[in-house]
């Protein structure tokens, strides 16, 4: 009976909701449509707007952009800055300099002061140089490009002679950097490319003196004033020929000349052996014709 009575009453509480849920339901559908095509369109159209206005921006820049390179095209050209003359610009030619202080302790079998080689006059530095302690030879030099074809370099050496510090002028010259091919032009005072030392520095050398032959021959250095000529061959095996003309005026040679005095041809070659060796060897002839040549008996 209870259940009887609660079907009843769902039954008259729905039945007079249902018509009008329907008509409401009916009544609401149309207007939800239209206000969603009210809010599309109205969205669309502020699309648009924000696009034309995206577009309208974009062609003021275009146009702004235009302008400027007009006028860029037309404005001439700034003219380039003054350079100030400065300390800087004054040492733009910055030569290398180093200095040399040959010291050293000497000790020789023979005594200095009668040393004598049989069968020569020593002459320039031949002869042997004072025992013990001494600053011995020292050099100053300088070098650089000269510009991209021609290196400079210049030495003056210090030295003790009879109590009185004496200045010479070892090397001064100027050798090319632009020929190619491996040949290399050299002019002004040089050390003569004879055998394996005589070119290199008395503060090279491994021992207080020089050899035998370069003391009786050439008063320690053979030097010339003059020109060399030199071709290394394009091989794997270093092989250099070359030559020097010069004035003659040093030792051997001697006494004025109107024209060649003096002049040298060589041929060098040598290798590696391993990373920390090498090897050289050369042969060459030098002639000289000398005039009124005297023995002076010292340095």
């Amino acid at each position: 009976m209870k259940r009887l009575k609660l079907t009843l009453l769902i039954a008259v509480v729905l039945a007079p909701a249902s018509p009008l849920f329907a008509a409401q339901s009916d009544n609401s559908t149309p207007n939800s449509i239209s206000d969603l095509k009210a809010e599309i369109s109205q969205m669309r159209a502020e699309y648009e707007q924000r696009i034309n206005q995206l577009e309208q921006r974009l062609a003021d820049n275009e146009s702004s952009t235009t302008q400027l390179n007009d006028t860029i095209k037309n404005t001439p050209p700034a003219a380039p800055a003054p350079i100030a003359n400065t300390a800087s610009s004054k040492n733009s030619f910055n030569p290398a300099i180093s200095m040399v202080l040959n010291g050293g302790f000497n000790q020789y079998q023979n005594n200095p002061e009668n040393y004598a080689l049989d069968g020569f006059a020593l002459q320039g530095e031949g002869e042997l140089g004072k025992e013990g302690f001494s600053l011995g030879e020292s050099e100053l030099t300088l070098s650089a490009n000269i510009d991209q074809s021609l290196y400079g370099q210049a030495t003056v050496a210090l030295h003790e002679h009879e109590g009185e510090t004496e200045v010479e002028i070892e090397e001064a010259f100027i050798e090319s950097l632009g020929l190619g091919n491996g040949v290399t032009a050299r002019a002004g005072r040089f050390f003569a490319p004879i055998g394996y030392l005589n070119q290199r520095h008395a503060h090279a050398w491994n021992f207080a003196d020089a050899p035998l032959i370069y003391r009786g021959l050439f008063g320690n250095q053979l030097s010339t004033d003059g020109l060399k000529l030199s071709y290394v061959l394009p091989t794997d095996q270093l092989i250099e020929l070359g030559g020097t003309v010069g004035a003659g005026d040093s030792y051997p040679g001697g006494g004025d000349h109107n024209g060649i005095g003096d002049w040298l041809i060589y041929a060098k070659t040598g290798g590696d052996i391993g990373i920390e060796s090498s090897w050289e060897a050369s042969v060459s002839h030098w002639e000289s014709n000398p005039e009124n040549r005297e023995y002076s008996g010292g340095h």
